[in-house]
């Protein structure tokens, strides 16, 4: 076949029709205006696609678009048979005229869309769309592109860091902690397991001396984020990349990681502490994103610390990126994950809404039932132990509370049986689902380990024993059990950890409750840390009704839950309320009220009870 392609400002839009015909393509036309420029994207091309192509014969064709007699002639320099027009966002003089010239070939006229990575196709036979099937590889868009990749990291032995990366990056405000120890060598505060974790990464040395190895955390959080990443279905990935865009002008940039998905470029900038300026990062980002074409996108991760361990006030700081900086990064084509911590369920989110990826998972699993994994919670724990030690499959993408079946939407078949634990039913059913769950109107059922057991035909320790009371009817249905006070102090502790819940949380949740106060008979608390259940495990035995609530969410736990639920009713049915522990408690979902509507709940709630 012949390709003849009309090249444009924008080459980016043209590639992927010619990589997609790249095996069935035996001659490439380029037909190109006489300007400068288009003459030099004309070449660029052309060795781009000689360097895929070898074996491809490439004509290029300059043509005056202004000039009739150039037009007329250009259709005498074209073959008749087997034409295809790559018309991708060209000229439309040229476009029209040889469109009729191929269609009167029996030809086909060929123009890319880039939103659906599809292309539509006119012939006689009349229009159609296909998908694109042969997507680019960063090495194959720089080759088209022009560009040289200079370097990159190698990633084949990443996986063997991977439990330490997590390990450290996991607990982000204990390792900048752990960063101001190191610095000051005040070295008897220093936490055993993130002295043997970063041993293990060659941070440090048995002396507690940075290695000479190191290359900063910066590079650390690089490869951290790296390996997140690596788990989802991009096309291709790379870690530390140096790409020449110019050789004569020597123009280059690097990149802290570089992935491309369905022939759009994704730039993520992987920002550890706090950088300078958040404008900095984002006009840097926006600049560099101009050499990928106009749909190429950029991702910012920034985890930073939240108090300032280098000042003596040890103050509070704010994050880094404002409601302004978030509306410039959306107008440019960029998402912003900037957090004190990493919450793998709401990064996870950002990724398939923005960069339209899913987790690669096992789909070979059929014929047999899988067990979904809710959010992490001490008895979430204990479900996965149970599934492991029985052999059950099972799939876990370790999300936080709140959970959706969402989640796991792309692993769905029709062959396989799902249980879902604890998950949000936010999309339609499987067709072969059960949900495991005991919360809202699930909550009269058995706790959710108690019903995999039930599954499993296994006999529950006394320990998981506790640990099922323990979620579905908090201290009291431990000690309606009998359990001592050492047992329901570990467990409330085992179950804090699972939660994700650090010393630091342990340290904002009694400055929190100092702040509280009584008001109607129930103890207020603003909590300082997004972990309530180290506020409330410690007010338990002090306070017959608590509430606790930020700007996001709220939890009331004490007397009344049963008004507030009928109350509440529509709340709870719209996923964006919920209740439990045997009317133990109710709550508003994260993010899913403005801070003035948790306001108004807050007053209505001290109100009514």
């Amino acid at each position: 076949m012949t390709l003849i392609t009309i090249i444009n400002k924008n080459i980016d839009s043209l590639i992927p029709i010619i990589h997609e015909f790249h095996t069935r393509v035996k001659k490439h036309i380029l037909i190109y205006d006489e300007s400068l420029d288009e003459k030099k994207l004309a070449q660029k091309l052309k060795n781009g696609i000689k360097k895929i192509q070898k074996e491809s014969v490439i004509e290029l064709i300059e043509v005056d678009e202004d000039s009739k007699n150039d037009l007329s002639l250009l259709q005498t320099q074209l073959p008749k048979k087997n034409l295809f027009l790559n018309a991708t966002e060209s000229d439309l003089a040229l476009v029209v005229l040889l469109s009729g010239f191929v269609l009167q070939n029996d030809g086909s006229v060929l123009a890319y869309d880039r939103f659906d990575n599809s292309y539509n196709k006119i012939d006689k036979k009349g229009f159609t769309n296909h998908t694109i099937k042969n997507n680019l590889t960063l090495n194959e868009y720089f080759a088209y592109s022009g560009y040289k990749k200079l370097s990159s990291n190698k990633t084949q032995e990443l996986q063997k860091r991977e439990a330490q990366l997590n390990f450290i990056f996991k607990a982000p405000q204990k390792l900048f902690l752990t960063m101001h120890t190191l610095r000051t060598q005040k070295h008897k505060f220093l936490d055993s397991s993130f002295k043997n974790a970063l041993m293990g990464l060659k941070v440090i040395d048995k002396k507690l001396s940075f290695t000479k190895e190191f290359k900063g955390f910066g590079t650390l959080f690089e490869e951290f984020i790296y390996l997140k990443l690596a788990k989802y279905n991009f096309d291709d990935i790379m870690l530390g990349v140096e790409v020449m865009f110019d050789e004569d002008l020597e123009v280059y940039n690097e990149f802290d990681i570089l992935a491309i998905k369905n022939n759009h470029i994704i730039i993520v900038e992987c920002k550890w502490g706090e950088p300078s300026s958040a404008n900095e990062i984002i006009y840097k980002l926006d600049s560099v994103l101009e050499n990928f074409g106009d749909d190429a996108k950029g991702f910012i991760v920034n985890i930073q610390q939240n108090f300032n361990h280098f000042s003596e006030k040890n103050e509070f700081v704010k994050k880094l990126f404002s409601k302004r900086a978030y509306s410039r990064a959306t107008y440019n084509n960029l998402e912003i994950y900037n957090d004190y911590l990493f919450n793998e369920a709401v990064f996870e989110e950002l990724l398939q809404e923005f960069l339209h990826v899913t987790r690669i998972h096992d789909k070979k699993i059929k014929n047999q039932s899988v067990f979904l994994l809710g959010g992490y919670d001490l008895e979430m724990v204990e479900i996965k132990k149970l599934l492991q030690k029985h052999e059950k499959p099972f799939i876990d993408k370790k999300l936080s509370w709140g959970a959706k079946l969402s989640f796991y939407q792309e692993i769905f078949n029709k062959k396989t049986h799902y249980y879902g634990i604890e998950l949000l039913e936010d999309i339609p059913l499987p067709k072969n689902y059960i949900a495991i769950d005991h919360h809202n109107d699930a909550q009269n059922k058995k706790s959710s380990l108690e019903q995999v057991a039930q599954l499993l035909h296994v006999e529950l320790s006394r320990y998981q024993k506790l640990v099922a009371l323990n979620d579905s009817g908090y201290i009291p249905a431990m000690k309606a059990f009998g359990a001592t006070e050492v047992e329901i102090a570990l467990i409330r502790q085992k179950d804090r950890e699972a939660q994700g819940v650090t010393q630091e949380d342990e340290i904002l949740a009694e400055i929190s409750i100092e702040n509280g106060k009584k008001t109607n008979n129930i103890f207020v608390v603003e909590a300082q840390t997004p972990h309530f259940s180290a506020i409330v495990d410690r007010l338990y035995e002090k306070e017959k009704n608590i509430l606790i609530y930020t700007t996001t969410k709220l939890v009331y736990y004490g007397e009344g839950i049963e008004f507030l639920v009928k109350k509440y009713h529509k709340d709870i049915t719209k996923q964006k309320a919920y209740y439990g522990g045997d009317f133990g408690f109710f709550g508003l979902a994260e993010k899913k009220y403005l801070p003035e509507k948790v306001e108004k709940i807050k007053k209505e709630i001290l109100s009514l009870i």
